[in-house]
């Protein structure tokens, strides 16, 4: 039984309020996380060069777990920075799995719904998000010509 279009943006908005949900909450606790080390560094002294371990915890075949990444204290709350690595790789995560919902699922959905082709659904704010999820797929979203390209809708990611 095909969805009737209501059904298929209602299914799409609950699950982009869910990933925007998860994507500030990663957020929250990020910033958490780094002003714990931070004051640990001020409370007890400890030096910044001290290494932090991120490790898988154990697993079949490796008990001790797996190194994963290993920072210094100041290199981690450098990353755990709104600005940092981390912040940037959530924000990556979330464009690139909306984008994927939306060009994998809802779009097919909505083209069945509406009995036109796949091509024939679009969005304008969906057709930034295409270009974000390039830039950041290809270019390690690093590149800031994409911006430029942008929209249609007179929003801007910046």
């Amino acid at each position: 039984m095909t969805d009737p279009a209501d059904h298929v943006w209602a299914d799409f908005n609950a699950r982009l309020a869910d990933a925007t949900g998860v994507l500030l909450h990663g957020r929250i606790a990020l910033t958490v996380h780094r002003n714990r080390i931070a004051n640990n560094i001020a409370r007890v002294g400890a030096n910044p060069a001290t290494p932090i371990e991120t490790s898988s915890g154990p697993i079949p075949g490796h008990p001790g777990g797996i190194s994963l990444q290993v920072w210094d204290q100041t290199a981690l709350t450098d990353a755990l920075d709104d600005r940092g690595v981390a912040f940037r790789q959530l924000g990556h995560q979330w464009v690139v799995f909306v984008f994927q919902m939306w060009e994998d699922d809802i779009r097919g959905r909505l083209a069945t719904a509406q009995g036109v082709a796949h091509d024939d659904v679009k969005h304008p704010i969906l057709g930034d998000l295409r270009l974000i999820r390039n830039d950041v797929i290809h270019r390690c979203g690093g590149s800031r010509s994409v911006t430029t390209s942008l929209s249609r809708t007179g929003w801007s990611p910046t």
